[in-house]
């Protein structure tokens, strides 16, 4: 009977024991339980707290976006306006130059823009007051002076009449819309072969 009492002390304690870790089993259940109650809360947190975030972000986005588009916009009309001008004086020029070459000097326009005939001395054939014509001899025996007239053409630059700044006509910066005008004017031409 000893081993036998002895032996129900044992499971009697055995029994006290597994009722003890039961118990913990229990509490560590129920931290397992809020645990994951914790990580379900939180998971919903950050994904609401991202979803919030992404909508600013997005708003944000799309009121830049809207601006650029917006400014971009403005801009593409200026620089139509800007073409559109350009063309419209373009065209202007280009009649201006066409008119210049239609009106501009032509071969006996005018009587007075032709040069005097001179003879060999460089002197007019008019006689002068004593009668004298043009062959040269002067009546006071001097020698005659073999320098050249004087022109009254102005010996600086002139005023373009493409651009309207004083400059000589080969310096002028515009020179280039020639070649552009009369290139604009030719058909084009295709080799025949």
């Amino acid at each position: 009977m000893d081993m036998l009492s002895g032996l129900e002390g044992r499971v009697t304690n055995l029994e006290e024991s597994m009722g003890g870790v039961k118990e913990t089993l229990e509490v560590v259940e129920g931290h397992i339980d809020e645990l994951d109650s914790m990580r379900v809360q939180l998971k919903d947190y950050v994904v609401e707290d991202l979803s919030s975030n992404w909508d600013v972000m997005r708003e944000i986005l799309n009121t830049i976006m809207d601006d650029q588009a917006e400014k971009l916009t403005e801009k593409n009309y200026a620089l139509e306006a800007m073409v559109t001008n350009l063309e419209e004086q373009i065209t202007e020029l280009k009649g201006e130059v066409k008119t210049f070459f239609e009106l501009g000097p032509k071969k006996d326009k005018f009587k007075s823009s032709k040069p005097k005939e001179t003879g060999n001395g460089g002197r007019d054939y008019e006689e002068d007051e004593n009668g004298n014509g043009g062959n040269g001899n002067a009546c006071n025996g001097k020698p005659p002076n073999w320098k050249r007239k004087s022109t009254n053409r102005p010996k600086g630059p002139v005023k373009c009449f493409l651009c309207d700044v004083l400059h000589m006509m080969r310096d002028c910066q515009m020179k280039y819309m020639f070649s552009t005008t009369e290139g604009d004017d030719e058909p084009t031409r295709a080799s025949t072969k």
